[in-house]
């Protein structure tokens, strides 16, 4: 039961969920407002947003959780060289707000990666130098990097392993 909060657009933020675990759909007053959500990773954050009515008597916020998360791992490598320290997203396909719903981690001086916590469904992936995370809140270059990228469809507590090339943003 939501009390106390105002009217206007509200952002829910998942910060935290127990291992294995991924938000499968956020409701509010009953209806959806989001999901599946995966949990959020490093700078990035995993959430919804919802607009809150005053004329609303009882006003109700459900978080759905489930326990059939997946798990993407991998390498990645440009030209058949590792590359060190790459930052990989994952993002479900097709895309609806890519900065709340991604997934991204840094992969290791191997170029070894893994994200866990996922909801089955089909991801697009992208992996790009760890030196030009900035360039990828520039408008438009994070969506058309992911429409090209590595298509992964991941099925309940599947393991999957993907091999990605580096990817340079222009």
């Amino acid at each position: 039961m939501l009390r106390g909060v105002p009217a206007g657009e509200q952002r829910l933020t998942i910060r935290e969920l127990p291992a294995g675990f991924y938000v499968k759909e956020i409701r509010y007053n009953g209806s959806r407002i989001s999901g599946p959500l995966a949990p959020p990773r490093n700078r990035l954050i995993g959430g919804a947003r919802f607009t809150t009515a005053s004329s609303a008597l009882a006003q109700t916020l459900e978080i759905v959780l489930d326990d059939k998360a997946g798990t993407v791992f991998g390498s990645v490598s440009d030209r058949d060289q590792t590359v060190a320290r790459p930052y990989v997203i994952l993002a479900p396909w097709p895309l609806d707000d890519v900065y709340w719903t991604m997934s991204a981690t840094n992969g290791d001086n191997a170029g070894k990666f893994q994200l866990q916590g996922l909801p089955p469904g089909e991801y697009r992936a992208v992996a790009v130098p760890f030196e030009s995370i900035e360039s990828l809140h520039k408008p438009d270059v994070l969506e058309r990097l992911l429409s090209s990228g590595q298509k992964i469809t991941l099925s309940e507590r599947e393991i999957v392993n993907a091999r990605l090339e580096l990817t340079k943003p222009r």
